[in-house]
């Protein structure tokens, strides 16, 4: 029965968690030294992706899931 109860309750600590993470949020990025956008993230991350896929693609691709190949599911 308790944990019945405590179920019902857990709306209200939502708000209240939600709350908390909404400025801890904006806690952190006021603190940022440098805003950077989304491109410009992108450019950063996109060569390493590049060549981790390469290396899996190398390694892995005649491998075969389920059906398909690793070939396959990178395309």
């Amino acid at each position: 029965m308790a944990s019945l109860r405590a179920t019902f309750r857990l709306p209200g600590l939502a708000k209240v968690a939600t709350r908390h993470n909404t400025f801890a949020a904006t806690a952190i990025r006021a603190y940022s030294t440098k805003p950077q956008g989304l491109k410009d993230r992108l450019r950063e991350l996109i060569p390493e992706k590049r060549e981790e896929v390469k290396q899996v693609k190398a390694e892995f691709g005649s491998k075969v899931l389920g059906e398909t190949t690793v070939d396959m599911a990178y395309g």
